[in-house]
C-alpha cells in the first residue's frame, strides 16, 4: 500500500527543468522588398472600354469634361450596382463621383452584367467592362 505522503514527496521531486521559462523569442524584421509587377485587379479584368450610347442624346466621351472609370458591377436582375470612380453606384439613384478636384451629380440608367448607362448633366454616357483575358 502507498501512503499518501509518499505520493506527495514524489510529486515535489520533479526536476525544475521542466518547469522553467522557454527562451524569449526576438524575431529580425526587415522591410519588404516586394515589388507587384502589374496593378492588381480584383475582377480579373486588364481594364475597362469607355464607349457612347447610340441613342440621339449620346455624346462622344470627349465632350464629357469628367473621367468615369468603371471598376466592377454586382449584378443582380432585382438591384445592380456598380463601382464606378471608387463609389457604388446604384440603379436610378443620383450619387456624386468624385475624381482628381472635380465632382458630378450622375444616375445610372442601366446595369447590366457587362455595361453602365449613367446619365449626368442630361447627356448620356455608357462605360463598358473590358473582355476578360482567355484562361489559361
Amino acid at each position: 500500500m502507498i501512503h499518501r505522503h509518499s505520493v506527495w514527496t514524489a510529486l515535489l521531486f520533479v526536476p525544475m527543468a521542466v518547469l522553467s521559462a522557454p527562451a524569449e523569442y526576438k524575431p529580425e524584421l526587415r522591410p519588404s522588398t516586394y515589388a507587384p509587377s502589374k496593378a492588381r485587379d480584383p475582377f480579373g479584368w486588364s481594364g475597362v472600354v469607355q464607349t457612347t450610347s447610340t441613342t440621339s442624346t449620346a455624346v462622344a466621351v470627349s465632350t464629357v469634361a469628367f473621367p468615369f472609370r468603371l471598376e466592377g458591377i454586382m449584378y443582380d436582375a432585382r438591384q445592380p450596382s456598380a463601382i464606378i470612380n471608387n463609389q457604388l453606384v446604384v440603379l436610378k439613384k443620383p450619387v456624386t463621383l468624385r475624381s482628381g478636384g472635380a465632382a458630378i451629380e450622375v444616375r445610372a440608367t442601366e446595369i447590366t452584367a457587362d455595361r453602365v448607362v449613367l446619365e449626368a448633366g442630361g447627356r448620356s454616357v455608357e462605360l463598358k467592362l473590358a473582355k476578360p483575358p482567355p484562361a489559361p
